[in-house]
């Protein structure tokens, strides 16, 4: 059974460029605003529920790594361990960028020994980053 692309998704996809990243993003920014629709910030979400979401074509599960990769790389969805073992949960842009650094890795390497304001502000980077990384345990009522 095929899914049906959202109406704004449809209309993007037909004007959009065809290669795969161009593809992903739009994906991506798909299941991201499906999954903020669909509960709040709180809520977590198996595979199949994101799956059931209609964000991702014909439950491709490929395309869903590539984006929920990407998701996870921006810090827009976070990994955590459900109930029934992985889940994933969302997280306002707003916060996300508090995870992730202003610049490259290596920028960063030479700017924190180099300069002291941006010690400052990659320490911040750091600790979001470790909270981030620690291991995602909720209540069984906070689930749905």
């Amino acid at each position: 059974m095929a899914t049906a692309l959202p109406p704004t998704m449809a209309t993007s996809m037909a004007s959009a460029p065809v290669d795969e990243d161009s593809k992903i993003e739009l994906y991506k920014d798909a299941l991201y605003d499906a999954c903020r629709a669909s509960g709040t910030d709180q809520r977590l979400f198996s595979q199949q529920e994101l799956l059931d979401l209609g964000a991702i074509p014909a439950n491709d599960l490929m395309i869903l790594k590539s984006v929920l990769q990407r998701l996870n790389d921006e810090r827009l969805l976070i990994s955590c361990q459900g109930p029934n073992g992985l889940a994933f949960k969302w997280r306002e842009q707003s916060e996300a960028e508090k995870y992730v650094p202003p610049f490259p890795p290596l920028l960063k390497r030479i700017l924190i020994f180099r300069l002291d304001p941006f010690q400052t502000c990659y320490r911040a980077y750091r600790v979001y980053g470790a909270l981030d990384d620690a291991p995602c345990f909720l209540p069984a009522e906070l689930m749905h």
